[in-house]
C-alpha cells in the first residue's frame, strides 16, 4: 500500500488544465497526502525523448526514490521506465 504521493508541478499543471476544461480533477494542493515535488536532476536520457513534462519529471522523481511505485499512462513512458537504458 502506498501512503503518500509526490508530483511534480508539471503534472500539477497537467491536472488544472484538464480542469479548465471542466474535467472532474483534484486539486493536489487540497490533498494533505499528496506532496508537489520539483526533480533535483533531469537525466538527460529523459531530455532527449518524446515525453511530455509531467512524464519526464515523474520519471525523474523516481530514479531519486528509493523503492517507488511509479503511476504512467504514457505509452512511452512506460517503455522508458521498464528498459530505461534501451533509451540511453
Amino acid at each position: 500500500m502506498v501512503g503518500h504521493i509526490i508530483v511534480s508541478l508539471a503534472v500539477v499543471e497537467e491536472l488544472a488544465t484538464g480542469r479548465s476544461f471542466d474535467i472532474d480533477l483534484p486539486d493536489v494542493f487540497k490533498i494533505d497526502w499528496i506532496t508537489v515535488q520539483q526533480p533535483t536532476i533531469i537525466p538527460a536520457s529523459l531530455l532527449i525523448q518524446d515525453l511530455g513534462p509531467g512524464e519526464r519529471d515523474v520519471l525523474s522523481l523516481a530514479l531519486e526514490a528509493q523503492d517507488p511505485v511509479v503511476i504512467l499512462d504514457d505509452g512511452l513512458a512506460r517503455r522508458v521506465a521498464v528498459k530505461p537504458t534501451a533509451f540511453l
